[in-house]
């Protein structure tokens, strides 16, 4: 047999891979896991009625391959969401600078915040669409919906060769201000999300004083 073990590459590559099979008259059968995990949902319900909820790359969820494979052995509702980068950020590639903890933050948090927030059917299934999602089904199962808006603040990469950094972890003087323009490249901050304890004193204190509803609202995004 022949195991397309990667969900992306079964959407996409299946039936070209069967056809090519069977043109070369080759006795083998090729499985994706799409039709696997698919299957196994059917098969571990135990019951659920629920909508659902299919996790997985932006490529598998473009092709809505598990919403058809999922229609085919039961008649839940699906619903999809496709993460730009977490699958990169779990195989550890160096372009992506926020923690993974972040990405499932962000993206299985508003995900089930929308889901709750459109008065669709319930979700009670989280299909894990990707397979390096496992690796990671820890931090999902303990994120819950936000309850409030995602703020984000950009801080010096410590990791990036050559930056310049204060005392206090900001970039210097020197460092900052004698940059280039349109160094796209460059990867000397990242984005973490903004929570009151990242601010400073003087700053925490400026901003709970005289914007109460920013500062609630930064409370509230933890």
């Amino acid at each position: 047999a022949i195991v397309i073990a990667c969900n992306t590459a079964t959407a996409y590559g299946l039936e070209d891979i069967r056809a090519a099979v069977k043109a070369w008259g080759i006795p083998v059968i090729v499985i994706g896991v799409v039709e696997a995990g698919a299957q196994g949902l059917a098969e571990t319900a135990d019951g659920a009625q629920g909508g659902v909820a299919v996790l997985a790359t932006v490529g598998t969820c473009a092709s809505n391959a598990y919403p058809k494979a999922i229609a085919k052995v039961t008649g839940r509702p699906v619903r999809q969401m496709g993460s730009a980068s977490l699958a990169a950020a779990i195989e550890g590639d160096p372009s992506i600078k926020t923690p993974i903890r972040d990405i499932i933050r962000a993206d299985v948090g508003a995900f089930l915040k929308s889901a709750a927030a459109d008065g669709a059917t319930p979700m009670d299934t989280l299909m894990l669409g990707c397979t390096h999602y496992p690796l990671v089904a820890d931090e999902m199962a303990a994120t819950k919906p936000s309850t409030g808006d995602l703020f984000y603040i950009s801080i010096p990469n410590p990791a990036w060769p050559g930056v310049g950094l204060a005392a206090d972890g900001s970039l210097t003087y020197e460092y900052k201000y004698g940059r280039q323009p349109n160094q796209v490249g460059r990867e000397d901050t990242i984005n973490v999300p903004l929570t009151t304890d990242r601010l400073p004193g003087a700053t925490a204190g400026l901003v709970r004083e005289k914007l109460p509803l920013t500062w609630r609202s930064l409370q509230a995004a933890r």
